[in-house]
């Protein structure tokens, strides 16, 4: 074996046996992506409160039109920098839920596509509340 092939096996962890992978490496990435969610909900509920404010409210919201757009922006902003994380959360998730299906056998009771769909839902909706 090359010295160049045995030093790329010594650099890339390997995944521990019976798990798809390598949580020390994923968990990160989710409580980093967490505090994006965190910030587009803050944004969103601020957005939301000054275009449609609540009548019982004391002090409503009243944001100018250049606030507003500039809220939205920060908003796009917040996404974008928070698609490369999830989707690297995401490609670790379908390994996992693959493995699911497959191990337990689910795919010989119900479509493959149905199992997927349905575990890719509730992966998720349980992001947010992602605690290591």
């Amino acid at each position: 074996m090359s010295s160049s092939t045995e030093s790329l096996k010594k650099d890339k962890p390997s995944v521990p046996k019976n798990y798809y992978f390598i949580e020390h490496e994923v968990a990160p990435k989710i409580l980093e992506w967490q505090k994006f969610y965190e910030k587009q909900k803050d944004i969103e509920n601020y957005l939301e409160k000054s275009i449609c404010p609540d009548p019982e409210d004391e002090f409503p919201i009243e944001l100018s039109d250049l606030q507003i757009e500039e809220l939205k922006k920060q908003l796009n902003t917040a996404i974008t920098e928070a698609k490369p994380t999830l989707d690297y959360i995401m490609t670790e998730t379908y390994k996992i839920i693959k493995g699911v299906i497959f191990r337990a056998e689910f795919h010989k009771k119900e479509r493959f596509d149905t199992c997927f769909q349905i575990a890719v839902e509730a992966c998720i909706k349980a992001l947010p509340r992602f605690n290591p």
